[in-house]
């Protein structure tokens, strides 16, 4: 069940290695509990299933979804980032639909069994599966809100919010960024033809 391990390990970074050590057996077995049993009321029947897949709101979340233009900001990281991130995988942003949602972004991340260390010295602890950002960010005017926060998130390769690790990554990419800021611009440029064209279409 990589997604319920997925959950452990965030909470895992929430909390960190002193507060894990101070949990009682009935917090660990709440905790564990509600990690792998969470989703447990999405269980509906097959015919239920068949029956969604074939209407059209599903349809054209889909297509959505399979079309969205968010390539641009894994491309522009990849081009500024490659030997700070170091993964095999870029990941392609997805959409978070729905609009009250309390996070801007979030990423699904995996603990490594064994640590890299990146060009800056700083040890890669997590991969990162998935990243996840706010409909919203996907317009005209959203590219520095999109990259800044798909940056902010692959940061958790190095740790979690509160670490000091996810902190001196944070301080370093902003820094890469500044440097690459022509760069930023011409992305940017892209970015906005892109959605220029879209939003003409509508």
């Amino acid at each position: 069940m990589p997604h319920c391990e997925a959950i452990i390990t965030n909470i895992e970074m929430l909390l960190g290695e002193e507060a894990i050590k101070t949990l009682s057996p009935t917090d660990t077995w709440l905790l564990l509990h509600a990690a792998y049993l969470h989703d447990i009321g999405m269980i509906i029947q097959c015919n239920r299933i068949e029956d969604n897949w074939e209407s059209k709101e599903f349809q054209d979340y889909l297509h959505e979804a399979e079309n969205s233009t968010d390539e641009a900001l894994a491309e522009n990281a990849k081009s500024i980032f490659a030997s700070f991130f170091i993964t095999d995988e870029w990941p392609k942003p997805r959409i978070i639909t729905n609009p009250k949602a309390a996070y801007h972004g979030m990423a699904v991340v995996h603990k490594r069994k064994n640590y890299i260390t990146n060009n800056k010295g700083l040890k890669i602890r997590y991969d990162i599966s998935k990243i996840y950002l706010k409909k919203d960010i996907f317009c005209l005017e959203g590219y520095y809100d999109g990259l800044s926060t798909y940056i902010h998130e692959l940061c958790h390769m190095f740790g979690g919010d509160a670490s000091v690790s996810f902190s001196q990554a944070l301080t370093y990419a902003i820094e890469l960024l500044m440097e690459n800021h022509a760069l930023v611009l011409e992305e940017k440029a892209k970015w906005g033809e892109i959605f220029r064209y879209t939003s003409e279409e509508k």
